[in-house]
């Protein structure tokens, strides 16, 4: 199982990120939302996308066990005031996903 949460952030805020599992979409998370995805044991790779604006990629191997993600947005603080520049010339540095901190 995959386990991803939003974390709350100004940006994109309204918009649903799409999730997507071996490049298949399988489903959207909203603001401040924990969702869990059911997969097979193996290698799997994880991104989500808002539009055109895509996360990096996760590369995880699911071996009867759950992995917990956590995703947002850089744009946060001054760079709100900058965000449709991001958007249009640096789209690839707008969303991260990451393996989520237990601690």
């Amino acid at each position: 199982m995959i386990k991803i949460t939003r974390i709350p952030e100004k940006a994109f805020r309204l918009a649903p990120y799409k999730v997507f599992i071996d490049n298949i979409y399988q489903g959207n998370i909203s603001e401040n939302e924990t969702k869990d995805f059911i997969v097979e044991n193996g290698s799997h790779t994880v991104y989500v996308k808002v539009d055109w604006i895509k996360s990096n990629r996760m590369y995880l191997d699911i071996n009867n066990s759950c992995e917990s993600l956590e995703v947002g947005t850089n744009l946060t603080g001054l760079k709100l005031i900058f965000l449709f520049y991001y958007i249009k010339y640096s789209p690839s540095s707008c969303l991260w996903l990451r393996k989520k901190d237990n601690n």
